[in-house]
């Protein structure tokens, strides 16, 4: 029983640090969601193609036009249409998102 009480316990301790690194990442998404329109306007060409990557896949030219898919939980932010707000352009084919 002991053993099993100890076991538990160091369970417990884990969780309850991982709990702080989600919590971490989490205020860093949404700093980075909240600064976005900023960060791309004054990254340089590398910073930018970071940041492509890090919210949007599946990049691809059709007929002229770039169509990618946001990430998650990007994707839901554009469904509302709140992601528009840091985008200096719309995507180009607005039909190539999907959830």
């Amino acid at each position: 029983w002991t053993l099993e009480k100890i076991t538990i316990a160091n369970e417990m301790s884990t969780l309850e640090d991982k709990k702080g690194e989600y919590m971490d990442e989490a205020v860093g998404l949404v700093e980075l969601m909240q600064n976005a329109e900023i960060i791309y306007k004054t990254a340089n060409a590398e910073e930018k193609r970071k940041l492509v990557e890090l919210v949007s896949s599946n990049l691809t030219l059709a007929d002229g036009s770039i169509e990618f898919y946001w990430r998650k939980p990007f994707d839901a932010l554009a469904i509302n249409g709140d992601l528009g707000k840091w985008c200096s352009r719309r995507e180009s084919n607005p039909h190539a998102l999907r959830h």
